[in-house]
């Protein structure tokens, strides 16, 4: 695979390309905007803001216009955001992709914000925010996240509250986005067959020739609490008990992030990882076993999520339960480490997994975009190096260490939702204790 190129813009604006062989491209446009940088009475502002993006520009008069126009052409558009950044995608055929380039940046620039669109669309988020609501794997997550960050903007919803976004006043959302969608504050990332000098010229056509930022707004708290009350249990009316048991992790520029990475693998990362084989294998408790790992300006999570059913969450039939189980493996990992083998099937995993995504543009553009936005030191190391670069030299030592490091009481916090759970508080904590 080819090298990764860059090139700033005088704007400020960064495009980073990588030469694919095929016909298929991919665009990723990266804001560095997400719920972190809002304050309290804007929380959610930067999803609402991805929303109004797609309702018309002033030359695409409405989201009808915008639609046909990717559906015209078979083209992939979508969005999110996340605590850190927004994410405006598409892929599609190469003949088609400056159509589709200069129409995400021209949602991205010259979206027109029109009052009463603004207003009916505060009615789909709020909407979209009660189905997640309905979803209790949601609801466990944003406690977990609310309770490992507590005090920082880290722990705010990325969509907000109903109240919030009811009361969001016209100017505020505008000043919100004309501060942070500022070329100098954006990533073009495409992997394509197309050239880069063919691409460089139609994102220099446009893109507007705005000035750098030179005063500072909306800055974040990221000062995170030390909380002692580190669990938080809530009865709810349902068959399942969801639990979250996190940790707080090193931030995402950290040389610890990569043997994370690994650790998540032999943790829950394949079908002969440790919490995949003792909870569903062996003994039939969960349907699926996942971990949450992202990674922030100066903090990160590792959260195991899970859900078993209301009886089998201490015990189940006479026999250890889930949340046992869990907490058995943890502490037995952090006494008695990760063997040769665990890291030998792990590193041989991942490098399988990373082969296959190089068939991927939309892959390579993504991670190429995101390692390019926050300035990471391995930004200019393409996909198919990273393996060898970054995972190949780890070594059992090494994983043992950020296992200690990080997977301990000071760094924990839990989150369960279940029917009458709060009745087996005091033996979850007495689980809870054994790390």
């Amino acid at each position: 695979m080819t090298s990764i190129k860059s090139h700033t813009f005088k704007n400020g604006l960064k495009f980073i390309y990588q030469k694919n062989k095929t016909n298929v491209s991919s665009i990723n446009i990266f804001v560095k905007v997400g719920s972190v940088n809002e304050p309290k009475h804007l929380n959610g502002v930067s999803h609402f803001i991805e929303h109004m993006l797609f309702k018309g520009t002033k030359k695409l008069q409405s989201s009808d216009i915008i639609s046909q126009i990717f559906d015209s052409v078979g083209a992939h558009i979508n969005a999110h955001t996340t605590i850190d950044f927004t994410c405006y995608v598409s892929k599609c055929d190469s003949g088609y992709l400056q159509l589709c380039l200069e129409t995400l940046l021209d949602m991205i620039f010259n979206s027109k914000f029109d009052k009463d669109e603004i207003n009916k669309e505060k009615a789909v988020v709020i909407e979209e925010i009660s189905i997640n609501r309905d979803n209790p794997s949601y609801n466990v997550n944003e406690i977990i996240y609310n309770k490992l960050f507590e005090g920082s903007n880290y722990s705010q919803p990325i969509g907000g509250t109903n109240d919030i976004i009811n009361n969001y006043l016209y100017k505020d959302i505008l000043e919100f986005y004309q501060y942070f969608y500022t070329p100098d504050n954006i990533v073009v990332s495409i992997c394509s067959n197309l050239s880069f000098t063919k691409l460089s010229k139609i994102i220099k056509k446009s893109i507007p020739q705005l000035a750098i930022r030179t005063k500072t707004k909306f800055i974040p708290e990221l000062t995170i609490k030390t909380s002692k009350k580190n669990m938080i249990i809530e009865n709810i009316k349902l068959e399942k008990t969801y639990l979250a048991v996190g940790f707080r992790i090193c931030k995402r520029d950290h040389s610890d992030y990569f043997l994370l990475d690994i650790l998540r693998i032999i943790l829950c990362g394949n079908m002969s990882s440790l919490l995949f084989v003792e909870l569903r294998e062996k003994n039939g408790l969960t349907y699926t076993v996942n971990i949450d790992f992202d990674a922030y300006e100066n903090a990160g999570n590792f959260i195991i999520l899970t859900n078993v059913d209301k009886k089998r969450l201490i015990t189940s039939y006479n026999k250890p339960g889930a949340l046992n189980i869990i907490f058995k493996i943890l502490k037995s990992l952090r006494e008695k480490g990760v063997t040769a083998k665990q890291l030998k099937i792990a590193k041989g995993y991942l490098k399988g997994i990373m082969s296959l995504s190089l068939d991927d543009t939309g892959n390579i553009s993504y991670i190429n975009g995101i390692r390019h936005l926050f300035n990471q030191r391995e930004k200019n190391i393409s996909l198919d190096k990273i393996y060898k670069e970054k995972y190949h030299s780890i070594t059992v030592p090494q994983v043992n260490r950020v296992i200690r490091k990080y997977l301990k009481q000071s760094n924990l916090a839990c989150a369960f939702l279940g029917p009458n759970i709060k009745n087996k508080k005091a033996k979850i904590k007495e689980i809870c204790k054994k790390l």
